[in-house]
């Protein structure tokens, strides 16, 4: 037994146990439970208990009820009680031909949890998962719950079919849910409460022989000659690492905790001659590569999950920034409804949302204004496609300025220097730019509303005349013209 550490590029690997003699069978399953120290493992069809805390595994018991198994699972929980104590309960399922036997750890050893499980067929594979039992039977995966009430063959779910010629798989996902193989790249994932999620496609370039799942990543070991790294919601093949014959591939189940804490997740992959540890990056390197290639989802999935070794409000700072690169990919690609639903979601700044629209800002306030990458040439359709949803954005950005204003009463008698004048400087940029909107796309009924909805200014109006960006139409300066009061000032036609 060996502990594996995380000092510098290298792991470090120390020789905790050894026992040459440990068993004189192969041994066909082994499992660990690090909180009492003790070592199951099942040789020669039947289960026996280790001691961790001596150098060579001296044996505490043999479950001789176990005779015939040939495979087991474990499910460990730590429970927090009033008194800020964490007792954890082990529970052991043991497979015995066409039954399970269920046990539980107490007083160093394993005892009778309930009658056993009488099933149609023998199990491939078992998982614990929130308190039920996955079953893999071949073509067949089957769920029976035991904790809502008793065990009994009337209880037996069956979950889902894999498509002919797939080997099924069953591989943990998390601390309480599994992962379904279904076809040759296809996955569900089953969470606690027996519900299932759409089938995933994985970007695999093959059948994986054998995968582990470490949200929001699938690893996969293809060819035998290499592991590829596959994001589950987006399907992305992110990475291929060579490596020489592989066949096992399992996650570090055990450092959980630590892993959320450092931000770097393990996988262990091993050989006939070698044992690969495989540490994932943390989100601080991982961020900009994901970002690079566009993929933002992925990117903010695991800020989410593997969190950051910054403050709360760095950590806020990047997933804004994020949202905001994303944002501007998305109206890059000409999908401006969901590039200003971010935008406005996140609450960027009004210039640079106006500023993706150039003929809309003076050329001097454009120059100062910085884009991630250059701005899209629109063609008239396209640009009167996205000036329509620009139109949406600023009407709910409107929305939410007068709201703001409604809140901060009209006692402030300073308006540049205090937050209510920044908002009705922001209402009235908002507003100058619906009307320039309106006349692009030449919609003046609109522009009416805006118009009658704004207190008499003439500096207002001069600005508005002055900003247009093009010339009006004889009819256009008509209309305007009739809209105004008496007291803004008068339009002369050109």
């Amino acid at each position: 037994m060996y502990s594996v550490g995380e000092s510098g590029a290298q792991a470090d690997i120390k020789l905790l146990r050894s026992n040459k003699n440990f068993s004189k069978k192969p041994i066909t399953q082994v499992a660990v439970v690090p909180h009492y120290q003790i070592l199951i493992s099942l040789s020669d069809n039947l289960i026996s208990i280790h001691d961790l805390t001596v150098y060579n595994f001296p044996l505490l018991s043999i479950m001789s009820n176990t005779k015939g198994a040939t495979l087991f699972d474990l499910e460990i929980k730590q429970h927090v009680s009033l008194t800020g104590e964490t007792p954890v309960t082990v529970r052991l399922a043991v497979v015995v031909r066409r039954r399970v036997q269920l046990y539980y750890w107490k007083a160093r050893q394993f005892q009778t949890l309930q009658d056993d499980i009488v099933l149609t067929e023998t199990p491939q594979q078992m998982l614990w998962c929130g308190g039920a039992l996955v079953l893999d039977q071949g073509q067949t995966y089957q769920r029976v719950p035991l904790d809502a009430q008793p065990a009994s063959q009337d209880l037996q779910q069956k979950l889902v079919e894999c498509s002919r010629g797939t080997e099924a798989r069953i591989v943990r996902a998390g601390s309480d849910a599994v992962t379904l193989q279904v076809a040759s790249c296809s996955i569900q994932i089953m969470e606690k409460d027996g519900s299932t999620s759409p089938v995933l496609r994985l970007a695999f370039s093959a059948q994986p022989s054998v995968i582990a799942y470490q949200a929001p990543l699938v690893l996969g070991v293809v060819a035998n000659k290499a592991v590829e790294v596959v994001s589950v919601e987006d399907s992305v093949l992110l990475q291929t690492l060579p490596l020489h014959k592989p066949k096992l591939l399992v996650p570090d189940i055990v450092s959980v905790g630590v892993v959320r804490s450092s931000g770097r997740c393990r996988s262990f992959c091993a050989s006939p001659s070698h044992v690969w540890c495989l540490t994932g990056l943390s989100p601080a390197a991982q961020i900009p590569n994901l970002v690079s290639i566009h993929q933002y989802s992925l990117a903010l999935k695991i800020l989410e999950l593997w969190g950051s070794r910054t403050s709360e409000e760095a950590a806020a700072a990047t997933r804004i920034h994020i949202h905001k690169l994303h944002a501007f990919h998305l109206f890059c690609s000409h999908q401006y409804q969901r590039a200003l639903d971010i935008f406005l979601d996140i609450d960027t700044e009004l210039l640079f949302v106006i500023g993706l629209f150039p003929a809309l800002v003076p050329e001097d306030c454009q120059r100062r204004l910085q884009y991630p990458n250059e701005l899209p040439s629109l063609t008239e359709t396209q640009l009167h496609t996205a000036l329509a949803c620009l139109i949406d954005y600023l009407l709910k950005k409107r929305q939410r300025l007068v709201m703001e204003l409604d809140k901060k009463g009209s006692r402030d008698n300073t308006p540049k220097k205090s937050t209510r004048g920044t908002l009705q400087y922001l209402l009235q940029v908002v507003d100058t730019t619906l009307l320039k909107c309106y006349l692009e796309v030449k919609d003046l009924e609109n522009m009416e509303d805006v118009v009658n909805s704004y207190p008499s200014s003439v500096s207002f109006w001069t600005v508005i005349l002055a900003t247009c960006g093009r010339a009006l139409s004889g009819a256009e300066l008509d209309h305007v013209d009739s809209l105004m009061p008496v007291s803004f000032c008068s339009i002369e036609h050109a």
